[in-house]
């Protein structure tokens, strides 16, 4: 992101045990359902493969439309696949493992249209391919990532 000229750059995650800066990014612990950011404070915000470990749908969506700025965009992806994967009974970062499904996603962005986060384009849930294979859990899926925008007033 400050290649394409953001510079006010912070991440965020619980794992960090106290703040750090690398270059132009700050680090900070913090929960992405509930920040303590001011309203309208981001031109952008990415959240990649995060929202699989636990976190819920609502109270993330709610929170990123919150801080985002009007026009402003927030990048998501996902562990997915079009069908349900059965990921029941394994366990990783201390959450059950999660890979959403076509049905899942669909219901994740109507939860996101009501906080007025819209797709940017056509989203594509279709897949054959799985790329990605967890060894240690026996899963193979993909990743899908969608691109939102918060809706004016």
């Amino acid at each position: 992101l400050f290649l394409y000229g953001y510079k006010n750059l912070t991440g965020i995650n619980l794992i960090f045990n106290k703040p750090l800066k690398r270059g132009p990014i700050s680090y900070e612990r913090r929960d992405i359902t509930g920040t303590l950011f001011g309203s309208d404070s981001f031109d952008a915000i990415t959240c990649l493969s995060v929202i699989e470990h636990g976190v819920n749908a609502r109270a993330y969506f709610k929170e990123m439309a919150r801080i985002l700025k009007t026009g402003a965009i927030l990048i998501t992806s996902v562990d997915y696949y079009t069908y349900p994967i059965d990921s029941k009974g394994r366990m990783a970062y201390g959450v059950p493992v999660h890979i959403f499904s076509k049905s899942e996603v669909e219901e994740m962005l109507n939860i996101a249209k009501e906080f007025g986060l819209e797709p940017t384009g056509a989203i594509d849930l279709e897949c054959q391919d799985r790329v990605v294979r967890w060894k240690e859990f026996d899963l193979e899926y993909t990743f899908l990532i969608f691109t939102l925008r918060k809706k004016g007033p």
